[in-house]
């Protein structure tokens, strides 16, 4: 499911993703649940070292990495078909404003790229009113 609704992240504009390679860049999820954002990337068969995760002026997340065609790099014989992307890709998204940069995680979990991004918890303080 793609979705391009406008929303409070800002809309297509500045959700900013941009993706380079042979055949396109790694798909992605951005699920919202009420502790946290999490984005799934897909990258199966990429090593950990080829993948970087960070975020800038606390603001953005920036996911870039390298897919090597490894069996190219060896030359294997004749490709009849290759439909599997290689290249780098790069991806970015505008963070909202209720998220903690300090707690986020990243881990592979076969061929998955998970992201959690956790929010800051909202305290609300009832302000009892005085009778003048």
């Amino acid at each position: 499911m793609r979705s391009f609704a406008t929303s409070e992240y800002g809309g297509v504009d500045n959700m900013r993703s941009f993706a380079t390679s042979e055949y396109g860049g790694v798909d992605v999820d951005w699920l919202e649940d009420d502790n946290s954002h999490i984005f799934k990337f897909n990258v199966p068969g990429m090593k950990i070292e080829d993948v970087k995760v960070q975020i800038v002026e606390g603001q953005t997340l920036q996911v870039s990495g390298v897919r090597k065609d490894v069996m190219t790099a060896r030359g294997y014989g004749t490709w009849h078909i290759k439909e599997r992307p290689v290249g780098t890709f790069f991806r970015k998204f505008q963070l909202p404003g209720n998220v903690k940069i300090e707690g986020v995680t990243a881990f592979d979990e076969k061929g998955i790229l998970v992201i959690i991004v956790p929010k800051i918890k909202r305290f609300v303080r009832n302000v009892p009113i005085s009778l003048l």
